[in-house]
């Protein structure tokens, strides 16, 4: 999350400072200037239905180009998949496992 977002929920009730935090790298390769982990109340709506997670660990980041990434361990923990337009992304009670995995060259 970018620090000009975490300033507009930082004062909210269960927003907490958890760590310093460390560097972390983006997409691109590049570290990200984390100024800080907070454990925040974060609540997901997708297609008109949503979950809550009481608890999330948010780094918050000096810079990024949007206001805030989820992480692979959030999408985990939301049961959330990509599926192909005009779908987009979905919830899944029951999380599918993948069966097998393999590599398409052309």
């Amino acid at each position: 999350m970018t620090e000009t977002t975490f300033k507009m929920i930082k004062n909210q009730p269960g927003v907490k400072r958890v760590s310093l935090g460390r560097g972390i790298v983006g997409a691109g390769g590049s570290g990200l200037d984390v100024l800080g982990v907070y454990e925040i109340p974060l609540t997901v709506t997708l297609n008109g239905h949503t979950k809550t997670c009481s608890n999330a660990p948010v780094y918050v980041c000096q810079s990024l180009t949007s206001p805030g990434i989820l992480g692979i361990n959030l999408i985990n923990d939301f049961n959330i998949s990509y599926a192909p337009p005009p779908t987009g992304l979905v919830f899944h009670d029951k999380p599918q496992p993948v069966s097998a995995v393999r590599s398409v060259v052309e």
